[in-house]
């Protein structure tokens, strides 16, 4: 039976588990949507999967209008922006812009009927 598609969550941080295991995916030439926060840690995993899965991975639910509708009352704090520095991806270059200007962070969890909807419509 083939599989068409499966959800892999991670709790913060990727650790050597999971890494081994999109590795694995990577390498078997599947396709991978990655979605998380839209604060500086979220960006900086997204940017480092981007960078480690050989055009495997695309961003998902990254966009400007996903931090408009993700946005929280949460401020990030000078330290926490500046990993933004960090980011060598050209796809988040407009969303870096807009969280430094916001200084708030973004959760999915506030997202979370668009991604449904999302998954309805495309996957």
């Amino acid at each position: 039976m083939k599989i068409r598609w499966c959800f892999l969550i991670f709790a913060n941080v990727l650790k050597t588990a999971s890494l081994i295991l999109i590795d694995m995916l990577c390498n078997s030439e599947c396709e991978i949507y990655y979605s998380g926060d839209i604060d500086p840690e979220g960006i900086e995993i997204a940017d480092k999967l981007l960078k480690r899965g050989n055009g495997r991975i695309t961003p998902w639910c990254f966009s400007l209008e996903d931090y408009k509708n993700s946005i929280s009352n949460k401020i990030i704090s000078e330290q926490s922006l500046k990993k933004l520095e960090k980011v060598e991806s050209d796809f988040f270059k407009e969303l870096i812009l807009k969280v430094k200007e916001e200084k708030k962070a973004g959760y999915q969890e506030l997202i979370l009927n668009k991604m449904i909807e999302d998954i309805k419509n495309n996957f």
